[in-house]
């Protein structure tokens, strides 16, 4: 039996059980995010085997947003790992060319990629099933700890590319919130961040007004292993978990991923394994 299969087998015992009400909702939380990481996993897999056969280099990824900008494949996570899975799947010849990876998509175009092509791996347990498109729920003003500010929590749900690598890079270290109410290592950076291209720096990234930017990037992939300390930079991150913008005043799915009284979400890091980020320590802005 593939590996793939088998994680596959776990997910779906995961959530049977969770259909089942066999466990209490506390555990059916941390089941989703086991269920979490084992997609994660499945898809740290699958980047591995595709630098093996790229001489390292994994492909030129940006914000998901940008996917009207710039090429499909250079926006969605998923699209330039479609080739390695147990049903390799050429969008071209399935759509009459309608889903070309290598140009820019309008929504309808998204939407349709994703509700019949987006590999299940890619869909975080929290929003499996929900309908396409709703890449952006309605908004909400909450306030994460007693005595903390009042912040915007912007809800991500719906069928799309959940996992993706478009946390924009900022040092590790990095003091953002000395007075965070979680407490002083909450408000600072607990890991850098890998860019999945050449250009940039580590305290900057490429941003969505900028359009000449993604055409000094279209070619210019990066090696992970070119990369000193691997193992402490994120690689990728599952988008819709618990992310702090705490410089911006705001947060990303507030409670999706919780582990105990924080959330969080499940990262994958540079040389490839995975694990579950209090969110104040990984940031989603700059």
């Amino acid at each position: 039996m593939k590996k793939s299969d088998c994680v596959m087998i776990f997910i779906c015992v995961v959530f049977l059980l969770f259909s089942l009400g066999a466990i209490g909702q506390a555990g059916r939380e941390n089941a989703r995010i086991l269920a979490c990481a084992a997609a994660e996993k499945q898809i740290a897999g699958i980047i591995t085997a595709y630098q093996k056969d790229n001489d390292g280099f994994v492909p030129v990824m940006l914000h998901k947003a940008s996917i009207s900008l710039i090429n499909a494949k250079s926006s969605l996570l998923s699209l330039p790992f479609l080739p390695y899975w147990d049903k390799p799947v050429n969008l071209m010849e399935e759509t009459g060319n309608y889903l070309n990876p290598d140009e820019p998509w309008d929504i309808d175009q998204a939407i349709y990629y994703f509700e019949n092509f987006l590999p299940k791996s890619f869909v975080c347990p929290f929003v499996r099933g929900s309908e396409a498109g709703s890449w952006w729920d309605d908004t909400e003003v909450i306030q994460i700890a007693p005595g903390a500010p009042t912040r915007t929590n912007y809800k991500t749900e719906g069928l799309n590319d959940s996992y993706s690598t478009w946390i924009w890079p900022r040092d590790k270290g990095f003091v953002f919130w000395p007075n965070h109410p979680y407490g002083p290592e909450y408000g600072k950076n607990k890991y850098g961040n890998v860019q999945w291209h050449s250009a940039g720096n580590p305290t900057g990234g490429c941003y969505i007004d900028i359009p000449s930017c993604y055409e000094k990037l279209e070619n210019r992939p990066v090696r992970f292993s070119d990369i000193s300390g691997i193992s402490e930079l994120t690689a990728a991150h599952c988008a819709q978990g618990e992310l702090d913008e705490s410089v911006q005043g705001r947060i990303f799915n507030y409670g999706s991923h919780k582990r105990g009284s924080y959330g969080g979400t499940n990262v994958i890091f540079g040389d490839m394994h995975v694990e579950w980020v209090a969110s104040a320590q990984i940031t989603a802005g700059n």
